[in-house]
């Protein structure tokens, strides 16, 4: 993609960073629609805003590698899982988006395998007995697997060449200073208190939790839990830039959580 772009808008540094700003901009619009289509407009507004405003999406949203273009195809890979979920989708369009997002980052196994787990344990809360819907959505993944197979032995080759000896040990200060990265340090605070006010109105009031909350709790932690335990047994790959993928959904959770104040107040404290 990337010399495609250069053979058309010149080799440049400008130009080659400009794909990934375009690829940055797609991401927070696919976003927005996630969050509209499965939960409201205004939740997809704050959302995308909180996005747009991230010095670490930011940062990583100009660089000259595939990371805004791995949060894009991730976006667009759990909006189409949800999709096939209600079965309003077909399921080859979603295999079509996992094929691209492989091709795009290793760790996109980890998105994937979030949503095999979260498919798996909703089909058993719900007892859905629904075989045929079970062993479509599992060819889907072995096709993806097999688009992937010719990129093995590259993949063994890189693996070779390049050593991930420059990450730390994975710590709980190695974690909590990566996650806050993601909301930075003002908004965390506020966050905060939006939860507290969350929580204090989900016993009170009785909110509901849906599948679609459920979902963003896989996309969050399946991925952050592999890495950590990855980390712990094999070697050191916990970096907050590998769990860029998931912070669409931790964005969705704080617009999510703003969205259970007053609208005037949300806003404000959205603004804020």
């Amino acid at each position: 993609v990337l010399n495609l772009w250069t053979s058309v808008f010149g080799g440049s540094v400008v130009s080659a960073r400009s794909l990934s700003i375009v690829f940055s901009v797609m991401a927070m619009i696919m976003l927005y629609v996630l969050c509209r289509d499965f939960f409201d407009a205004r939740t997809g507004l704050y959302a995308s805003s909180f996005m747009a405003a991230s010095e670490l999406f930011i940062y990583y949203g100009q660089e000259i590698r595939p990371y805004s273009l791995f949060v894009l195809l991730s976006i667009a890979s759990f909006y189409c899982y949800l999709r096939y979920r209600e079965n309003t989708l077909s399921l080859w369009w979603y295999t079509a988006v996992n094929i691209l997002l492989c091709y795009t980052h290793l760790f996109a196994a980890f998105a994937l395998a979030s949503q095999a787990i979260h498919y798996a344990v909703q089909a058993w809360l719900e007892g859905d007995e629904d075989w045929r819907k079970h062993g479509w959505l599992g060819a889907s993944y072995l096709a993806t697997l097999a688009a992937f197979t010719p990129w093995f032995p590259t993949l063994l080759e890189q693996a070779q060449n390049q050593s991930l000896s420059w990450l730390p040990p994975v710590s709980l200060s190695l974690i909590i200073s990566s996650y806050w990265s993601y909301v930075e340090w003002v908004g965390g605070v506020l966050i905060s208190l939006v939860a507290a006010i969350t929580a204090y109105r989900w016993v009170s009031d009785g909110l509901v939790w849906d599948e679609s909350l459920g979902v963003l709790a896989a996309w969050i932690l399946i991925p952050f839990l592999s890495l950590v335990t990855v980390s712990l047994v094999l070697r050191p790959v916990f970096h907050q830039r590998y769990l860029l993928f998931t912070i669409p959904a931790l964005y969705i959770v704080v617009a999510w959580l703003f969205r259970q104040l007053p609208v005037r107040l949300g806003d404000i404290a959205a603004v804020g």
